[in-house]
């Protein structure tokens, strides 16, 4: 819960079932029970979803668009992302700058994660795999490597507001001593995990890990995937503020057909202040 303890959720309708399974089996292994005759465990009701998507589910049949467009796991706004990036800089400083052990085998670059994948719209994969030389700061243009469809392996306009947060990853890169003007290898990878690995892409379950944590400290973590909210919110603002289409903004996304699967849930859940 971002102080130390957990909190308690309710276990997934999945895992339930699996346990009520499981408990029937020990019943008839201690009692001779044939799989025929009914166990104590058959009064269970196991719901067959979570009362959240059964809710969703209600709202797309009604029509319901203000409960759609909740911040469950759309965009935020830009007064939370300042709260959230505070908080990840603070995850960083306290779990991985201030303990030595940590500091000698890890990247701090929590925040820096945050602003690349807001600012690029990227999916989580793409991210994993961005190596210096796809970046080129003189045109202001990155070179996405695809991972998922046809429309994958695109261009992407590099924003300016981007480039500060391209600067601190350099300097984390840099070895002891390195000059001003140093540039990291074209092969080595911007997302690096371990200081000493720059040439090996950083594990996702690290980098997903201090963001998850990081967004419970700005007490932000919301139900869904944990990169998905930092897509909505690259095209949420795109649409708002540069009046970008939503054609444009699909193809940045990498979406090789337009309006289909997720591409719906970041044109209908986008939502934010300005």
């Amino acid at each position: 819960d971002g102080r130390g303890g957990r909190r308690r959720a309710p276990a997934s309708a999945g895992s339930l079932r699996y346990l009520k399974s499981t408990l029937a089996v020990i019943w008839r292994h201690v009692f001779r029970v044939s799989e025929n005759q009914p166990t104590m465990f058959n009064a269970l009701v196991i719901p067959k979803e979570h009362r959240w998507k059964q809710q969703t589910r209600e709202a797309v049949a009604t029509g319901d668009v203000a409960r759609l467009t909740s911040p469950k796991s759309g965009a935020v706004s830009r007064s939370q992302m300042l709260h959230i990036l505070t908080a990840c800089m603070y995850y960083d400083r306290e779990q991985l700058v201030l303990r030595p052990c940590a500091r000698a085998r890890a990247v701090a670059n929590t925040a820096e994660s945050v602003a690349l994948y807001c600012a690029t719209g990227m999916r989580r994969d793409e991210g994993k795999m961005l190596r210096w030389g796809m970046i080129d700061e003189a045109k202001l243009l990155i070179t996405v490597p695809g991972t998922k469809t046809e429309g994958a392996p695109r261009m992407l306009p590099l924003q300016r507001v981007l480039l500060p947060w391209l600067a601190r990853l350099r300097r984390q890169a840099a070895p002891p001593g390195a000059p001003l003007d140093w540039r990291p290898d074209p092969q080595d990878f911007v997302l690096a995990s371990n200081p000493k690995r720059t040439d090996q892409p950083a594990s996702m379950r690290t980098i997903g890990g201090r963001i998850h944590r990081a967004l419970f400290l700005a007490d932000m973590k919301r139900r869904g995937k944990t990169f998905h909210w930092m897509r909505a919110t690259f095209f949420n603002w795109a649409r708002r503020s540069a009046g970008i289409s939503e054609g444009v903004l699909l193809a940045y996304f990498g979406h090789a057909v337009q309006y289909r699967g997720a591409a719906n849930a970041y044109i209908d859940g986008a939502q934010g202040e300005d």
